[in-house]
């Protein structure tokens, strides 16, 4: 989903296409110019001219002694389409080690979120002390912070799934 989505790979691609255009019109130019010209007339109001005639011509260039510039064009543009080939190449291994990385990067968070959420209903379940002022406030701060945790952990989490929604292009699927 992620290579099918990205903005890079789709410039990439535009790129090659454009690179095999230029390389077949470098090809082009091995081809002659050949131009055939046909002329029919068909007259009957003046007889000083013929009645009907017709006429074809034909004409041809080519250049005989370029001094091997359009072979040189046509090595460049060779060059230049691999080089786009090449180009998307690495578009597509980059989006992929994107993807790939954002999809480590949920699991982790989604694991992290699981031990810190854990973490936090022990600490909601074990009694308070009542007998010590200092244990009791003690125990609030453990349990706040790992209610803290447990809130950074979730929003950690839910930053790493939009990421990955994004390399993906699935942006409108949020939890």
């Amino acid at each position: 989903m992620a290579l099918a989505s990205s903005p890079h790979i789709r410039e990439a691609r535009a790129t090659l296409c454009k690179a095999a255009a230029a390389r077949s019109l470098a090809k082009s130019d091995f081809v002659p110019n050949v131009a055939v010209m046909g002329l029919y007339s068909a007259q009957d109001t003046t007889d000083l001219i013929q009645e009907d005639f017709s006429g074809i011509g034909v004409t041809g260039t080519h250049t005989l002694f370029e001094w091997g510039k359009k072979k040189q064009v046509l090595r460049e543009r060779e060059t230049t389409l691999g080089l786009a080939q090449q180009n998307l190449r690495r578009t597509m291994d980059t989006v992929r080690l994107e993807a790939l990385g954002a999809y480590r990067t949920y699991v982790q968070t989604g694991q992290a979120l699981e031990l810190a959420e854990g973490a936090a209903q022990i600490y909601r379940k074990l009694p308070l002390p009542t007998h010590d002022p200092r244990a009791l406030v003690e125990a609030i701060k453990e349990r706040a912070a790992a209610e803290a945790a447990a809130a950074t952990a979730q929003i950690d989490h839910r930053n790493a799934y939009a990421e990955l929604m994004t390399i993906t292009g699935r942006i409108d699927c949020l939890r």
